[in-house]
């Protein structure tokens, strides 16, 4: 074929290919590397070794932390099943088994067996050894984070809720010809609520988050829709412990729980533990009490409205009544009743609260008094509860934790316990790769004489008391940041702790009556969220936010 008039000869491109075929190494070696190294030389692997005991059974000459070495490259790299991994890890498996001085790495019929033969005291130690780590080596000082209220009172918030993982089954026939049906999920699940999740039986998975610097303290894990009260309890627990290590006593923590926990019996289990709370209160009992109904039928000037939905509601703040237990009524705590009010929807029961002819009643309790919470500063904080929800999927993305690895209780909840450590020191190298800046955030000014004829209306979370949220989140190759915090008071006096907010300027007579800004119109996921004209810069600098 002859070459076209004015066509230059390209030069000849020469391709070299080895014989044998080279394997890619996988995108998570490095952060393996570094994580499996830290184990090695901080201790957690010696540990590890003297502590976690499983008996051989049919392990071969394999060791428990042999097994642990494949669970925490499952956890990094984000492979959807344990076949992907042990694809993915085969250019790398003698280089990671290495690290820890190891010849090989167990098969995957190894690993199914070690999991189905892990007891509860070597579940237990596991969780003791990581939690301790946590308690050590965890963000302190001036990343630790906390809330300041009106009085100046320093606390830590703490969110509590459960997540599911739904299993489908495959449908079976029962008959005399068939040999008996045998589910493999059956340790792990059982029917239960699945929420939006298509499936039969479902897990529940209990979870404790740190809220300011979303560190996870523990997770629990249960059948169907799991033991409330027992995993709250140990919960508890591992809060106190949280709060102790930090040199601060159990009142400075505050929970803040959904519906699930708002009967007394919670309520009581969390003041034994001398641990605060906010929750919604379930226990529509209350409604009929002689002070709650006085309370309801004087005219009330405090408003609130709703962030997501704009829904404005009028608050009545009943004060300290005495909640009692409808099934055991030995048990009885002594809390502070919020109660709002809003107009009931046209059609169909509302879908949370109490209708009561024309109005939806929704009752709030906590164990937090005036004046250093206010009644809209315990409905700002319940609201906040979002946050947790967006750490929840943010879990689900980076780890996907409820993966099922295995197919018996110990073995897959000692998988998970395993996750959240991962999560953790992602929090802590990141923070020391790229050293955030601590975000100091004024919700509301310090409070104030009121006055009895003005009316008070309140939109979150404008109304919430002073405190430390989330520092700006940076993004480095280990992990996302997520870290708050302010210098840690004196563990001595939290009654006067030192303030962890600079004085905050009071916005100019000019400035002050400017409008906030006005949520734009949108559709889908985008209806209610701020946009970037809602963040105003004032007189003195700083920015104000809705």
């Amino acid at each position: 074929m002859k070459r076209p008039p004015g066509m230059q000869e390209s030069p000849a491109a020469t391709v070299e290919t080895p014989s044998q075929p080279m394997l890619a190494l996988p995108t998570w070696l490095p952060e393996a590397v570094l994580l499996l190294k830290h184990w090695r030389d901080s201790g957690l692997l010696h540990a590890l070794q003297t502590k976690v005991l499983v008996p051989r059974g049919r392990m071969g000459h394999f060791e428990v932390c042999d097994f642990v070495l494949v669970l925490l490259a499952y956890t990094v790299s984000g492979e959807r099943t344990l076949a992907a991994l042990f694809t993915a890890m085969t250019p790398c498996a003698a280089a990671l088994a290495a690290l820890w001085q190891r010849e090989r790495l167990p098969s995957r019929a190894a690993l199914s067996r070690f999991l189905a033969a892990v007891p509860a005291s070597a579940l237990e130690a596991l969780r003791a050894m990581l939690f301790h780590d946590l308690c050590a080596h965890g963000l302190t000082a001036n990343r630790t984070g906390g809330l300041i209220d009106r009085a100046g009172h320093r606390q830590l918030v703490f969110d509590i809720d459960g997540t599911r993982q739904v299993a489908r089954q495959r449908q079976v026939v029962f008959t005399a010809a068939h040999p008996p049906v045998r589910r493999r999920l059956v340790p792990l699940c059982a029917p239960g609520y699945t929420g939006r999740k298509r499936g039969e039986v479902t897990r529940t998975r209990t979870v404790i988050q740190q809220a300011h610097t979303h560190e996870w303290l523990g997770t629990f894990g249960h059948p169907g829709n799991g033991e409330a009260f027992v995993e709250l309890e140990r919960s508890c627990a591992a809060i106190v412990a949280y709060l102790h290590a930090r040199g601060l006593p159990p009142t400075a923590g505050v929970l803040r729980l959904d519906g699930l926990y708002g009967f007394a019996r919670y309520a009581w289990a969390m003041s034994q533990a001398g641990l605060g709370y906010v929750v919604r209160c379930c226990d529509y009992r209350l409604l009929e009490m002689p002070e709650v109904q006085a309370q309801l039928g004087t005219p009330s000037t405090l408003r609130f409205v709703q962030p997501e939905t704009g829904t404005l509601r009028t608050v009545y703040d009943v004060g300290v009544v005495a909640w009692t237990a409808g099934a055991d009524p030995t048990l009885r705590v002594p809390t502070r009743l919020v109660v709002t009010a809003s107009p009931a929807p046209e059609a169909g029961a509302p879908a949370v609260g109490h209708r009561a002819g024309d109005v939806v009643y929704e009752l709030f309790a906590t164990d937090r008094t005036a004046p250093g919470w206010s009644a809209l500063d315990v409905l700002t904080l319940y609201a906040a509860r979002g946050g947790f929800e967006q750490t929840l999927a943010e879990e689900d993305r980076e780890q996907h934790a409820d993966r099922w690895c295995s197919g018996q209780a110990h073995g897959q909840e000692l998988w998970q316990v395993l996750c959240q450590w991962v999560w953790n020191q992602r929090l802590r190298l990141g923070v020391a790769a790229q050293a955030p800046n601590v975000r100091r955030t004024l919700w509301a000014p310090a409070a104030t004489e009121p006055t009895p004829d003005a009316e008070e209306v309140a939109e979150a979370p404008a109304a919430l008391v002073t405190v430390d949220v989330r520092a700006d989140a940076t993004h480095s190759p280990v992990g996302e940041v997520l870290a708050s915090a302010e210098p840690e008071p004196t563990p001595e006096p939290i009654a006067a702790p030192t303030p962890l907010l600079s004085p905050v300027a009071p916005p100019s007579a000019a400035t002050a009556v400017q409008p906030f800004g006005q949520v734009a119109p949108a559709s889908g996921r985008g209806r209610g969220r701020f946009g970037g004209s809602d963040f105003t810069w004032q007189a003195d600098g700083t920015l104000r936010c809705p």
